[in-house]
């Protein structure tokens, strides 16, 4: 997804919300070590990027800010997706669509792969081993339902049992 920040000043922000994964197929990065850094887009994407950021700054309005990111990114997929990236992308579909609530084993299982070439590809791909990841799917979704009106859910215990954690101390850890 995009988005603009809008700041105190007059400047403008444009920023692109991208899946697990997306990073490494979009820039061919090796993701282990990036957990938590902020990147030069520079040394990320290279020398075009400089005439992507004076396209930007030159835009009339916001949406075509956005429209511009949008192609830059798409024109930096590569058509034809290698086997390591299509295991990687059903891995992240299988932990997204359980709530973070699948084991890896369970996983590497359903790949046809080991548990070890499977830590391999997400720490080269995401740059988080597959449990880190279903812990952080499983933290966003009771982010979510803290904030929302629609679910009450009782006890923080509840809670946490009722998102995978093995009690609340693992939830509040």
């Amino acid at each position: 997804s995009f988005g603009l920040v809008h700041t105190p000043r007059d400047w403008k922000v444009v920023g692109a919300k991208l899946l697990p994964g997306a990073a490494h197929t979009l820039f061919g990065l090796p993701m282990g070590g990036t957990c938590d850094q902020v990147l030069e887009l520079e040394l990320v994407c290279g020398y075009q990027v400089r005439e992507l950021e004076s396209r930007i700054a030159e835009a009339s309005n916001d949406a075509e800010r956005i429209d511009l990111v949008q192609r830059f990114l798409l024109s930096q997929l590569d058509a034809t997706p290698n086997d390591r990236d299509l295991l990687v992308r059903r891995a992240v579909g299988t932990i997204w669509q359980s709530g973070g609530q699948v084991r890896a084993r369970t996983i590497a299982s359903s790949l046809g792969i080991g548990m070890r070439r499977l830590q391999r590809l997400f720490e080269s791909r995401i740059g988080l081993s597959p449990k880190a990841l279903a812990r952080t799917i499983r933290l966003t979704r009771v982010a979510e339902q803290l904030g929302s009106d629609d679910e009450p859910f009782g006890s923080l215990t509840d809670l946490a049992y009722a998102s995978g954690f093995s009690d609340q101390a693992h939830f509040i850890h």
